[in-house]
């Protein structure tokens, strides 16, 4: 909970990308849920290849994290995403 009301979210998760994928998906579920849609922030530092990461579905109960390549993966890669999620009161 923030002091000025209203509840904010922190974590990373590992998103997997498969060998010959161009893109892979995590979801990371919130609970207690936020009782209202939250804004959702999404980033990583990985430079081991060119990936765009978004928040690709977000609800109060959770959200949709999206990594995508330009090109197929040469090799299976897990991306770090780091994620900050808060709503107001």
């Amino acid at each position: 909970e923030l002091e000025a009301g209203g509840e904010r979210v922190r974590g990373r998760i590992v998103v997997a990308i498969p060998a010959g994928a161009k893109a892979g998906y995590g979801h990371l579920g919130f609970c207690p849920a936020f009782v209202t849609t939250p804004t959702v922030r999404v980033s990583t530092a990985y430079d081991g290849v060119e990936a765009v990461v978004s928040a690709a579905e977000i609800l109060p109960w959770g959200v949709r994290v999206e990594c995508r390549l330009a090109e197929p993966a040469e090799e299976p890669v897990e991306i770090p995403v780091d994620l900050v999620a808060e709503a107001p009161a």
